[in-house]
């Protein structure tokens, strides 16, 4: 039951509520209606006997020649028998068993071939001393009858009782929680497109989920105008940095080729345009990210030659990659080359898993790029031998700023960025790593965009 959805819980105790109920007033109205029906019975009982009783002794001279038909009274059949049990007079019903012994004052119950009795024993002393019995006899086997044809119909009705309780029950409840249904539906399209924008419908009768639906689209205003704020606030800040950072590093350019400078000013200066470099890349990175968060953003698809750009890719770094005798090998696996994409986009992927791997790469390692068919998606691995990645931080690695190493000199948005270009493209990504000995990114593309 943990794991069951809220609308088979609800259900469930829904319809073994109705059950519970249906029994409970089916057992008392079959046992009310028994103990109502016998206490008639046993008071008609008592009844009759007694006025055969005072009708005997205040009339003697008429015992036992009296009609027979008089001793049928209100359904109680009623006969007399001598003190030692044989019968004088009186009407007994079909199939009554013989040889019933009389017990005084003391209602039984008697059954024989399906049929049943109530039964009550009265002895009456005679004016001349003489004791004779008089019986009453009431038949209950149309009472018997009802019970048992209650209870035969309840055993073939409770699995239809059952099934149409639960699934009365089951509709009702799901039209009630249908706007959950939708509430949950919209949510994941939000997560999966980041759309902000998009809100939740609102329920057209004002009841608590009303209530929750313009809570959470509140909530989707205030996080769609704080993200709105950072969004304008990196692009900002990187704007306005870029102007300054490119012309220090344009003079530090042409102090270096141009003047005549003392060793240890140009390994300041050198110093000085690495940072600058570096930090000319964070913000051409957060400039690439807050223009593809803006909801006008569009990727630029088309036919694009992957192998001849991951080979290009690899070119550009190859230097790099020799600093620490890392070397980069693409291999080709498919039939076709050519994939939809935004060429662009696609090179800084390429660009920045490459890049990453030589930076967390070990010395004498391999990067090994491999491009694949997998159905109808082209599949793109990454390889390396580097430091790895530990497991509780295999899933923070694709958040801004966040890096593995802490002492590292980048910047944490090279994979964030590659996150967002996969999503723009309709890719999924997965990674598996194992610390010191390696890391595996795997991104499956569609060959073709929508």
């Amino acid at each position: 039951m943990k794991n069951r959805s809220i609308k088979f819980k609800i259900t469930c105790w829904y319809t073994c509520i109705m059950l519970l109920v249906f029994f409970i007033l089916l057992g008392g109205t079959l046992t009310a209606s028994e103990y109502y029906s016998e206490d008639n019975i046993k008071e008609e009982l008592h009844d009759e006997i007694e006025d055969l009783q005072e009708e005997l002794l205040k009339y003697p001279e008429y015992f036992p020649d009296k009609s027979l038909t008089s001793y049928y009274d209100d359904g109680v059949m009623l006969s007399i028998y001598e003190d030692d049990g044989s019968f004088i007079n009186g009407v007994l019903p079909d199939a009554f068993p013989e040889n019933i012994s009389h017990q005084e004052n003391l209602i039984r119950k008697v059954q024989n071939e399906g049929r049943h009795w109530f039964l009550d024993d009265h002895q009456v002393t005679m004016m001349d001393g003489s004791r004779i019995w008089i019986r009453g006899i009431y038949s209950f086997s149309s009472i018997a009858w009802m019970i048992q044809r209650l209870t035969f119909l309840t055993r073939i009705l409770f699995p239809l009782l059952i099934f149409l309780t639960a699934f009365v029950g089951y509709r009702m409840i799901q039209r009630s929680l249908h706007p959950i249904q939708e509430i949950i539906s919209t949510a994941d399209t939000i997560t999966a497109s980041g759309a902000l924008s998009t809100r939740l419908p609102m329920p057209s009768i004002h009841d608590e989920l009303y209530d929750l639906s313009a809570t959470f689209n509140r909530m989707f205003d205030s996080l769609e105008e704080h993200f709105q704020r950072e969004q304008q606030l990196s692009s900002n800040a990187a704007h306005e940095l870029r102007t300054p950072v490119s012309v220090m590093l344009s003079r530090c350019e042409y102090c270096l080729e141009e003047l005549e400078l003392s060793d240890a000013v140009r390994e300041e200066l050198k110093q000085i345009r690495q940072k600058l470099l570096q930090m000319s890349d964070l913000i051409t990175s957060l400039l690439e990210i807050t223009r593809r968060e803006r909801a006008s953003f569009h990727p630029d698809f088309e036919e694009i030659d992957l192998p001849m750009l991951a080979e290009s890719a690899s070119e550009e770094l190859e230097e790099k990659a020799a600093q620490k005798d890392i070397r980069i090998h693409v291999s080709c696996d498919l039939h076709d080359p050519v994939i939809t994409a935004d060429m662009g986009m696609i090179t800084r992927l390429f660009i920045n898993m490459i890049d990453n791997a030589i930076h967390y790469g070990k010395e004498h390692g391999f990067i090994q790029i491999r491009l694949k068919e997998q159905d109808d998606r082209i599949l793109i691995e990454f390889e390396d031998n580097g430091i790895g990645i530990p497991v509780d931080a295999q899933q923070q690695i694709w958040d801004r700023f966040y890096q593995v190493d802490s002492s590292s000199s980048g910047f944490g948005l090279g994979l964030p960025l590659v996150k967002q270009i996969i999503d723009c493209h309709h890719g999924t990504i997965s990674v598996s790593s194992i610390p010191g000995r390696g890391t595996l990114f795997s991104f499956l593309l569609p060959r073709h965009q929508a």
